[in-house]
């Protein structure tokens, strides 16, 4: 061969092979998170081709996220032959998968894992058929045992709520205590690894930090309580047109939440502000997306980096999860989190809620699959004509999934 013409072959197989290495305009140079699926344990007594969701809700740091997942069973009624299953609280990591959390009692309706801690230990809720609660409490060793034993009030007998649990071992929940009425009263209630129990306000707790320090709501308003401060009020809106409601601290002392607007006439949801509030209790309102109404923050972490969903329904009643994204803020502007996952996950499945962060920043997050139609979840509706429960068949709902979103840097 000519040294003339060797030169240009050569030229065009250093490009060939350069232009092998380089990225293509659907590469992912500007992703920032991998995403990977969280599955739920295996159940046997899944009906195939029915609806099936998982639902993750918090994760600690090492990664390990809880949550339950409920799909449609068999009754083995002629006249109501499908209907839910029980929700089952679950445990779930990378490398392990998944595992179904055990219960206290044996007539469950459903059994919810709602946050861990270093250690592995989760603690949730389950209901009973007879109408009661418990607040279960998971080792990561295995077993289980109540995390509040409180007891029992009224026609809720025994009743309790497990929302939060910390590193040091000690749980928030809501339990139902008596009353001076002979009734229940609802109530936060904080207990110390030692056993040691506090007492708190009337309302619903969510989530507790290293500190001692819950948030959660009472009446309409968004609160933080601990026992060495009391209760502090975050949002009150003093003419009871908005509720509010705080989701989410850290081990700061920031806390984030939603202040919900309803409409008096429909009784829906109107318009829905996310909020941050800072340890001084001083709220800043958090921009939803371009043209969204709706933005509700559901985690926080220790770099103050927050994460939630941003929503524009199509009208007052509805709820449309194509109309729901879940986000990330960088300050106060919302950043679409489907923006920022690889092209072909993204492709593939829509996220709608970022439920938790961990201060690793990795995210969980909810969503759906593009393009998969309703998968059939017979239901017992109430009719209002006859008062009674008429099974319905041809119902349906979206299957749901879970999954961690780990940043690639």
């Amino acid at each position: 061969m000519r040294p003339d013409t060797l030169f240009p072959l050569i030229a065009l197989a250093s490009v060939a092979i350069a232009t092998a290495g380089e990225p293509k305009p659907d590469d992912d140079e500007h992703v920032e998170y991998s995403a990977t699926e969280i599955t739920s344990p295996p159940d046997p007594a899944c009906l195939a081709g029915f609806w099936h969701s998982t639902v993750a809700r918090r994760l600690n740091d090492r990664g390990e996220v809880v949550g339950d997942t409920v799909c449609e069973i068999a009754t083995g009624d002629a006249a109501s032959p499908v209907l839910p299953s029980f929700s089952h609280g679950f445990r779930w990591n990378r490398a392990a998968g998944a595992t179904t959390l055990p219960s206290l009692a044996t007539d469950l309706t459903d059994v919810f894992a709602r946050d861990i801690n270093e250690s592995g230990t989760t603690i949730g809720w389950e209901l009973a058929a007879d109408g009661s609660a418990a607040a279960p409490k998971w080792p990561r060793a295995g077993g289980v045992s109540p995390a509040f034993e409180p007891p029992g009030c009224g026609i809720l007998g025994l009743f309790a709520l497990g929302e939060g649990i910390n590193d040091r071992g000690a749980v928030l929940g809501r339990v139902g205590l008596p009353s001076t009425t002979g009734g229940c009263r609802l109530v936060w209630m904080l207990k110390l690894a030692s056993g040691e129990e506090f007492v708190g306000p009337a309302g619903t707790p969510r989530q507790l930090n290293n500190q001692g320090v819950g948030v959660g709501a009472s009446a309409n308003r968004a609160i933080r309580w601990s026992p060495a401060i009391g209760e502090v009020v975050l949002y009150e809106d003093p003419a009871a047109e908005k509720v509010a409601l705080a989701w989410a601290i850290n081990d700061r002392n920031e806390a984030v939440g939603q202040i919900n607007q309803f409409d008096p006439q429909l009784g829906c949801l109107l318009r829905q502000t996310a909020a941050f509030w800072a340890a001084n209790t001083r709220q800043t309102t958090l921009g939803g997306l371009r043209g969204d109404t709706h933005a509700a923050a559901y985690g926080i972490n220790r770099r103050s980096e927050i994460v939630g969903q941003s929503y524009r329904p199509p009208s007052c009643p509805e709820y449309d999860p194509a109309q729901a994204h879940a986000v990330i803020w960088r300050g106060t502007r919302a950043v679409d989190l489907n923006s920022l996952v690889p092209k072909r996950f993204a492709r593939e499945f829509h996220l709608e809620i970022g439920s938790a962060i961990n201060d690793r920043g990795q995210i969980v997050v909810r969503g759906q699959r593009r393009g998969e139609p309703p998968a059939p979840c017979p239901a017992l509706e109430f009719d209002p004509v006859t008062g009674e429960n008429v099974y319905n068949p041809s119902a349906t709902c979206q299957n749901l999934y879970s999954f961690l979103l780990t940043p690639k840097h």
